[in-house]
């Protein structure tokens, strides 16, 4: 315990001095390190969008989730076929696109909601428990696993550009016999 008002030990001291120079240190190590957010200049996630901002200049970033396809359980006239499309799907798209790789957390909610309404309509404890155990390694799968996303993002500064922007990526993407849905806030929070 370090004193204030009665003299200090030569052992006291130089723990207090120590003190003070892990105080420093991790002061410099703060000023050093940034969070990924504050680099990234991010102002806000909202309206199914991120708005990032540096200085006085703004950015407005929208995109797509692509659902996957396994292009190679089709035999080889179809792939050829699936190639083609999506070649003149993404020469149809905007210029400036951006991909990435997003791992989120597992969506089976719609399975969970169904075991749930059937737990409530079940009479047989047997039963009952059978769902009960089903909803519990549902759970489980959500705790310990995550899904791999492709996102497809564009962006700009102005709004009227930005939504002819998302409309040609959609678009483009939809003849290349891709499904994309409009990516929401928890998409983006998943992304960043």
């Amino acid at each position: 315990m370090i004193r204030k008002n009665a003299k200090m030990s030569k052992l006291e001291k130089r723990r207090a001095k120590e003190l003070n120079r892990a105080k420093k240190s991790a002061k410099a190590i703060k000023k050093k390190l940034a969070t990924t957010l504050s680099w990234m200049d991010v102002a806000d996630v909202a309206d199914g969008e991120i708005v990032l901002k540096r200085d006085k200049k703004k950015m407005i970033i929208r995109g797509v989730k692509l659902a996957p396809h396994d292009i190679f359980i089709e035999d080889i006239p179809e792939q050829i076929r699936l190639i083609d499309r999506l070649r003149m799907g993404l020469n149809a798209t905007p210029n400036e696109m951006w991909f990435s790789f997003v791992y989120a957390p597992v969506q089976i909610d719609q399975h969970l909601n169904n075991l749930d309404d059937a737990a409530e309509n079940e009479t047989d404890p047997v039963c009952r428990a059978m769902i009960d155990a089903g909803r519990e390694k549902a759970e489980w799968f959500i705790a310990n696993y995550s899904e791999l996303e492709f996102f497809v993002m564009v962006r700009d500064a102005d709004r009227e550009r930005l939504d002819k922007k998302m409309t040609d990526l959609i678009a483009g993407m939809r003849s290349g016999g891709m499904v994309p849905q409009i990516l929401t806030d928890r998409d983006y929070y998943n992304y960043l």
